[in-house]
């Protein structure tokens, strides 16, 4: 990727395939009339306009993600085992690029909070990272 310095500073240059998706990105949010939550429909768009360039534009990583999950669930522990063994245990988890891009436009989302996690994992199987019920 290309970077440009500015005194001591460097910054990588986007591609402009990612210029691009943040563009689109952007510019369904603004369809959707800049929604802050995902509460309503509208947020729920931006939110599959996110999962869908982020499989588009990093296919490897995407594939990634899911050879990783059946190796995590493979080889998982109970919730109660976890919760026991290291105070935790996490149903769902965010790809780093799609997480990143849910706090630029969701900042006052708790992604924590089990009822968003149910509507997540409902519309986006591949962010639950338990093969138990949750």
């Amino acid at each position: 990727m290309p970077a440009i310095s500015i005194n001591s500073d460097t910054f990588e240059v986007p591609s402009t395939e990612e210029q691009l998706s943040t563009e689109y990105i952007h510019k369904v949010w603004l369809l959707a009339g800049r929604p802050t939550r995902l509460t309503g429909e509208s947020g729920w768009k931006v939110m599959d306009s996110i999962m869908q360039v982020w499989g588009a534009l990093y296919p490897h990583e995407l594939q990634a993600w899911k050879e990783n999950l059946v190796d995590e669930q493979d080889v998982e522990r109970s919730p109660h085992e976890a919760n026991k063994e290291n105070g935790g245990h996490f149903p769902i988890s965010y790809p780093t690029r799609v997480f990143k891009l849910i706090n630029v436009y969701f900042k006052q989302e708790k992604l924590a909070d089990r009822k968003l996690i149910k509507k997540f994992i409902e519309r986006y199987p591949i962010l639950k990272r338990t093969k138990y019920k949750i």
